[in-house]
């Protein structure tokens, strides 16, 4: 069951990141220095944006402007009300 669930929030995930990133053409960014913090700041703004009416997560919040992002790097709530029955 629990592999299940895992599976089920991976392919969520891995389906949110996928559709930001075919529905994007250019970066809207300057890469003038720390290109790479500029892109996962973009992408971090775009899933909070994403998955505002998503059917497992909602409040998705970014991490404070200028804080490392480590481990929290959003804060998801899981709707476990909307959890599937076929995994409960």
């Amino acid at each position: 069951m629990i592999q299940k669930f895992e599976n089920l929030i991976l392919s969520q995930l891995e389906n949110i990141i996928t559709n930001i990133l075919q529905s994007t053409t250019s970066l809207p960014i300057s890469a003038k220095s720390r290109a790479g913090a500029e892109i996962s700041d973009w992408l971090e703004k775009e899933f909070v944006l994403t998955t505002q009416k998503h059917q497992y997560f909602f409040n998705s919040e970014a991490a404070p402007e200028g804080q490392l992002k480590i481990r929290g790097m959003l804060a998801l709530t899981l709707k476990l009300i909307k959890y599937p029955k076929k995994f409960g």
